[in-house]
């Protein structure tokens, strides 16, 4: 397990932002042409790049275009591939998928919509090894709106509904000035379900980062975003001036709510979470739901957040572990912040416990909630459940509290 320092995870956020510069040599591929196929289609582009390396962008002539496409374009590539749409709208006129990557190399996406395919937008399965490397895909200006399944699937999972191969790979996802909406939609896909606005899934070691920015995830029958890691490795998010608002609010399982941003690792592994200047209302199940489960901890930092008017809890941290185990706990940190008026649950609920027995508390809690205000929730506005911990109140408007008896409360003015 690799277990981030704060040094690290800034260190891993910064080289997220970054991007990769083009070799020397690179070449790029124009689109003019709007057909499906034929010479100087998107089609005929990414087949270009498929046989050679060297293409590492494709860019379309200027001017918005509606492309309808009779299968999905498959990108096999494994160099980095920058796509600049300039504009352009690419639909589906029969295909399932509209965008998909199977080879491994970086996937840039920018200026460009994927919009009402019968099953997702752009899906990128990451290929199968014990090479440990990371696999990129970057978002910038683009609109992922009424997929039937998932606007993006980043799959690094054998099983369930992808074709991941739970390979060593680490996968970094980078969201700015984008738009993530209608996903699962019922109107194409009336019989799908618990499919994302964005979904990345990692199996096997390897981590996940994922960097988001001045995005909007709405209405999407699933959960707007959503990060699965299942193998040994570490969760670090962050995320600023975005809105994750009004996600399950279309027809779905109701066993299975939906939540604003939701994050699960299993197995060893951190959560490292931060949020600020973001909106985080009106979804379905939990506005934040952060779990971890097996050895590691949850690490939650938010700075002018507001997460109010979601359906259950509106920030939820769940710790699931063995009651040996001696790593992890839960560290919230809430700052100038406003988790109000859940419609079915706490404020906030921060909860540690044995993996076989719900009733049993484990780990340490340390919350501090300043400048902040969490008042007419339905339930209580801040709960803890944990062996250990403490809850410090400064300078901030909060109605009910509920502790289990091993957390302390410190209210300072």
């Amino acid at each position: 397990m690799r277990s981030l320092s704060s040094a690290g995870l800034a260190a891993t956020i910064l080289i997220g932002l970054a991007v990769c510069a083009a070799p020397a040599a690179a070449k790029s591929v124009k689109v003019s042409n709007k057909n499906d196929s034929g010479p100087n289609t998107f089609r005929a582009a990414v087949a270009k790049a498929n046989a050679d390396p060297a293409i590492d962008r494709i860019e379309f002539r200027p001017g918005k275009k509606l492309i309808r496409l009779e299968t999905p374009v498959v990108y096999t590539g494994a160099q980095a591939l920058t796509i600049d749409g300039r504009g352009a709208v690419i639909t589906e006129n029969g295909a399932d998928d509209i965008l998909v990557a199977n080879g491994g190399g970086d996937l840039h996406l920018e200026n460009i919509a994927f919009v009402e395919a019968l099953q997702s937008g752009v899906v990128v399965n990451v290929p199968g090894g014990d090479t440990v490397r990371e696999q990129t895909v970057s978002l910038d200006n683009v609109v992922l709106e009424g997929n039937g399944y998932y606007g993006l699937h980043f799959d690094d999972q054998s099983g369930g509904d992808g074709t991941g191969s739970d390979s060593a790979s680490s996968l970094r996802l980078i969201v700015n000035n984008s738009r993530v909406t209608h996903n699962n939609n019922p109107a194409i896909e009336p019989a799908a379900a618990d499919k994302d606005g964005i979904r990345v899934d990692e199996g096997g070691e390897g981590d996940v980062t994922a960097v988001v920015s001045l995005s909007i995830f709405q209405e999407n029958s699933g959960d707007g975003l959503e990060i699965d890691e299942i193998g040994e490795g570490d969760v670090a998010v962050s995320v600023r001036k975005s809105s994750f608002s009004d996600n399950g609010s279309q027809p779905q399982d109701t066993s299975d709510l939906e939540d604003g941003l939701d994050v699960d690792e299993a197995g060893g592994g951190d959560v490292w979470v931060t949020i600020v200047r973001t909106v985080i209302n009106g979804n379905q199940d939990e506005g934040l739901d952060l779990d971890e489960a097996d050895e590691g901890g949850i690490y939650l930092t938010t700075v002018k957040m507001e997460a109010s008017g979601n359906l259950d809890e509106n920030v939820k941290l769940t710790q699931t572990q063995d009651d040996s185990a001696s790593e992890g706990g839960i560290v919230a940190r809430i700052s100038r912040s406003i988790v109000n008026d859940s419609i079915d649950g706490d404020g906030i609920k921060l909860e540690s416990f044995d993996n076989a027995d719900d009733e049993g508390l484990v780990g340490t809690v340390f919350a501090s909630f300043q400048n902040s205000e969490a008042i007419g929730n339905d339930s209580d506005d801040i709960q803890i459940e944990a062996a250990s911990g403490e809850l410090v109140i400064r300078a901030s408007t909060v109605g009910e509290i509920d502790l289990s008896p091993g957390i302390t409360l410190t209210e300072l003015p």
